[in-house]
């Protein structure tokens, strides 16, 4: 069973998509293609259920749906957009090894994140990613090191400093709601 705010899954068991028709079809072309990026996250990594190949599953949830969020809307998403205004208002971004924990939106984070990898390191990098972080042991960390040379903690500062230097100046421009 689907809640209503589902927006769509991609069945890792049957390798099928379900997706009801939004309101307006620009939602409906979004949910089916970050779905679609779901369905070839599991044919790229050998995902099989069936077989006990976990391949995609095996990666954390802000991997996989950023992932599929950057490749669906690209880069610039009004909705990632405003979480890290005010992540950076806050100075609160997490490091990359803390977006596992639930109080982090992995659709909003995770894509700022790929975001980030895609505009420093090319876009190439992000399926040569996923191959080297599905089911292995490493997992993220991992495909980090290996596909683009740093830890995850030099990333995280990276990642940091590019967000701050985007939307510092609007923070120190406006007020927050409260405020007024």
């Amino acid at each position: 069973q689907l809640g209503e705010g589902t927006g769509g899954v991609t069945e890792a068991y049957k390798r099928r998509i379900v997706l009801p028709f939004a309101g307006p079809i620009e939602a409906t072309d979004h949910v089916l293609g970050h779905e679609l990026v779901h369905a070839f996250q599991y044919d790229i990594t050998n995902t099989n259920v069936s077989s006990g190949n976990i391949g995609a599953l095996a990666l954390p949830l802000w991997f996989i749906e950023g992932m599929a969020e950057y490749l669906s809307v690209g880069p610039v998403d009004s909705h990632t957009s405003m979480w890290m205004r005010e992540a950076a208002r806050r100075e609160k971004l997490p490091n990359i090894d803390d977006l596992d924990n639930p109080r982090y939106f992995p659709y909003r984070y995770g894509q700022a994140l790929w975001a980030f990898i895609g505009g420093r390191y090319g876009d190439a990098v992000v399926g040569d990613m996923l191959r080297a972080g599905a089911g292995r042991d490493g997992g993220y960390k991992q495909a980090i090191e290996s596909v683009l040379g740093v830890k995850t903690a030099e990333l995280s500062k990276e990642w940091h400093s590019a967000v701050f230097d985007a939307y510092r100046p609007i923070a120190e421009s406006t007020k927050a709601p409260g405020a007024i």
